[in-house]
C-alpha cells in the first residue's frame, strides 16, 4: 500500500483558469471534511472545489458544480492509477473566462492530480507481523545478537525484559527459542503498519 504523509500543493494553469492541487494523508472521512473546510477558508473566492479520496474501505468523488464526471471522477481515477490509499486530493479551480469543454476539464483535473501525485513524497506502507518477547536479564546479549537483523520497536526493563519486535521472518519464533533453550515467552501481536525505509 502506498500513501503520502506530508501535504503537497501544485498549480496548473490553462486558458487563464488556475487549478490548485492539494494532496494529503487522510485515514477517515471526517479528517477529509475538515481539510476541505480549511482549503475553502484559505481560498474562499474559488469557482469550484472538486475532490476525491481513497480510504482503505471507502472512496468518494465530487464534481462541485462542474459538468458530471469531468472533475471528481478523473481525480479519483488518477489517485487509483497511482496505487494510493488513505489519500485525499482537492483541486480548486479559479475560472479564467474561457470554457474548456468536457474533455478539457477531464484533462485539466487529471493533469493537476497527476502533478500533485508526482510531486508528493509517496511512501510504501507494509503490514508486518509483530511479537512480544519476555525473558530474563541474563539473556539480553544472546537475544540482541539473535535479533540484530530485526526491528526492535520497544525495549522495556521491568521484573523481566520485554522486547516488542517487527519482522517478516516466519522462523523468528524457532530461532529465538533455539538461541535461548526455550527460556523466552513469545506472544504474537498480529500485524502492524510500518512505513518502508
Amino acid at each position: 500500500m502506498k500513501t503520502v504523509f506530508e501535504e503537497y500543493r501544485c498549480l496548473y494553469e490553462i486558458e487563464r483558469s488556475k487549478f490548485y492541487g492539494f494532496i494529503f494523508h487522510v485515514a477517515q472521512e471526517e479528517e477529509f471534511k475538515n481539510k476541505l473546510k480549511e482549503i475553502k477558508k484559505e481560498l474562499p473566492k474559488a469557482t469550484h472545489y472538486c475532490y476525491a479520496y481513497v480510504l482503505e474501505n471507502k472512496q468518494k468523488s465530487n464534481d462541485d458544480g462542474e459538468p458530471g464526471g469531468t472533475a471528481g471522477m478523473p481525480i479519483l481515477e488518477t489517485i487509483k492509477n497511482n496505487d494510493l490509499v488513505n489519500v485525499g486530493v482537492v483541486v480548486v479551480r479559479f475560472f479564467g473566462g474561457i470554457k474548456l469543454g468536457a474533455g478539457g476539464l477531464v484533462r485539466a483535473y487529471s493533469h493537476t492530480t497527476n502533478l500533485a501525485c508526482k510531486g508528493a513524497h509517496i511512501q510504501e506502507v507494509s503490514d508486518i507481523p509483530t511479537y512480544e518477547l519476555r525473558f530474563a536479564y541474563n539473556l539480553i546479549n544472546v537475544l540482541d545478537q539473535e535479533l540484530k537483523d530485526v526491528d526492535i520497536i520497544e525495549k522495556r526493563f521491568e521484573e523481566e525484559v520485554i522486547y516488542r519486535i517487527a519482522t517478516s521472518d516466519q522462523e523468528i519464533s524457532k530461532r529465538v527459542i533455539n538461541a535461548t533453550n526455550g527460556q523466552v515467552q513469545i506472544k504474537d501481536l498480529g500485524c502492524a503498519k510500518f512505513v518502508s525505509r
